[in-house]
């Protein structure tokens, strides 16, 4: 628990830092605390493997996929969501506690 505790609090820390220095402008707004029912499964199983820390290549050899479909389906979930890119996703991740 401990632990968990401090991943948390750097996480936060990672984010608080990246909005702040980031040129990106991000609008993550007040989302609901929960996936979006717009995002399919996959979609949905495939960013909580991306939080969990797994790179795309990984992410398609769990799946049996191949990495240009885990680049495609983050690409949708990022539209769905209206964000730019894998930085901006993984923080409406972690800042709306979705995994």
């Amino acid at each position: 628990a401990s632990q968990e505790k401090r991943a948390l609090a750097l996480t936060e820390q990672v984010i608080s830092f990246i909005e702040r220095h980031s040129g990106a402008g991000l609008n993550l707004g007040d989302p609901p605390p929960s996936i979006p029912q717009s995002l399919s499964n996959r979609e949905t199983e495939i960013l909580k493997l991306l939080a969990g820390g797994a790179d795309l290549k990984t992410i398609a050899g769990y799946l049996s996929i191949s990495p240009n479909t885990v680049r495609n389906h983050l690409h949708s979930a990022s539209g769905k969501l209206g964000l730019h890119n894998r930085l901006n996703l993984l923080i409406y991740i972690f800042k709306n506690q979705l995994v």
